[in-house]
């Protein structure tokens, strides 16, 4: 349906133009093939039974077609919009010469919002779970008896412990982290070397996002597993947080029960209202003090708000972690700390205040209060949600 739509003779030259060039960077986001991509920019439509197959592809590909769907509304925003001004600000009823009926814009605006939702409703037939970060498995080429006897029982297992069935790729990122970076870590405390330690800073270094991501997910809804594993669910962040950077609970406190609450106003202890926000210096002071007193200021937050149970926890879980490090560092093995967690936690702090930084970089310190003056919009930029969602 979305695919043939685009190749249509309602297009403008400039529509398609702009079109195959949003292909093209989906070929690279999403990993089409060459052939694949030709079908969908339309010039080889010869082969219905080559097309049939593309659409059976990109219906089980949901991130793609979300895409596609959203750039189509985009267009045709634009177009209104160009038209609107082209006439001088006068409201003509057309776009690009051609009437606009605006009850059939709004009943194609609602098919398309209820086709997003079906994408990611597990009672739907266009419903796939998001299984890899990197690659859709609609376009994953395996063996036959890879896909029948590993991954298509795998993805059954993985919904049945995972707690929403969109959430495969919670269950493939923790089975990751606990294969990698646990096994990674005490094998550099039993045989330490440098060159071992450096490999293990860069694996480290390129999951603290995407582990952030899940943990955000994780502190948010109590866990991410079924309810039956509860036990496992609860357990996991105090072996796989500190190896990621993370203090124990102290993400859980203050995001969720201090940054959300306060939701970078005035009492926010990592506001920016304050900060001249397009200067290094400023940045460098911001950073400085979340590196050196967010130990003490989370608690006293919780003080002069009369939550003191908070305070006490979030100080002992804080002031623990650094307990653990420590005495890591002290008594067994201080090359192999340094790599495994010191290195994690300067890291995921620069990480994190980054941004922090730099989704509030544009508050209004007027009206902080405000979600219209203190917002930002991304158009065709990559965002990484492991960085700049834990904090926002």
């Amino acid at each position: 349906m979305f695919l043939s739509f685009y190749i249509n003779s309602r297009l403008t030259e400039s529509d398609t133009i702009v079109l195959h060039s949003l292909y093209d960077h989906l070929d690279s986001s999403n990993r089409l093939s060459q052939h694949d991509r030709i079908q969908l920019q339309g010039r080889n439509t010869s082969s219905s039974e080559h097309t049939s197959t593309l659409h059976k592809k990109c219906l089980r590909a949901p991130t793609l077609e979300t895409q596609l769907i959203h750039y189509e509304s985009v267009l045709s925003d634009i177009r209104a919009d160009t038209s609107f001004w082209q006439s001088g600000g006068a409201d003509t009823g057309s776009i690009s010469g051609r009437p606009v009926d605006k009850t059939a814009l709004l009943y194609r605006d609602h098919q398309r919002l209820n086709r997003i939702k079906a994408l990611n409703d597990p009672n739907s037939d266009l419903f796939a779970p998001t299984v890899f970060l990197r690659w859709e498995i609609a376009y994953l080429t395996l063996p036959d008896v890879i896909q029948r006897n590993f991954l298509e029982p795998y993805v059954r297992w993985a919904q049945k412990i995972v707690r929403n069935p969109t959430d495969v790729v919670m269950v493939t990122h923790l089975i990751l982290y606990l294969t990698t970076s646990l096994p990674s870590m005490l094998l550099l405390f039993s045989c330490f070397s440098w060159i071992h330690g450096s490999l293990h800073l860069l694996m480290q270094a390129y999951f603290a996002g995407t582990y952030t991501l899940m943990m955000h997910q994780h502190i948010h809804m109590h866990g991410i597993l079924a309810k039956e594993y509860a036990w496992f669910d609860h357990l996991f962040p105090y072996i796989t947080d500190p190896l990621m950077g993370h203090t124990w609970n102290s993400y859980y406190y203050h995001h969720v029960k201090q940054h959300h609450v306060e939701n970078n106003g005035p009492d926010d202890v990592s506001s920016t209202l304050r900060y001249q926000r397009d200067s290094v210096w400023d940045f460098t002071c911001y950073l400085g003090r979340f590196f050196f007193l967010v130990w003490l200021e989370l608690p006293l937050y919780f003080a002069r708000k009369w939550k003191w149970c908070f305070a006490l926890k979030s100080a002992g879980w804080e002031l623990g972690s650094y307990a653990m490090v420590y005495l890591l560092a002290r008594h067994v093995h201080l090359p192999a700390t340094f790599c495994s967690f010191v290195f994690p936690l300067l890291l995921m702090r620069v990480g994190l205040m980054v941004g922090n930084w730099g989704q509030h970089a544009f508050v209004d310190d007027k009206n902080p209060n405000s979600n219209y003056r203190s917002s930002i919009t991304l158009i065709d930029v990559a965002v990484s949600s492991g960085w700049l969602g834990p904090y926002c």
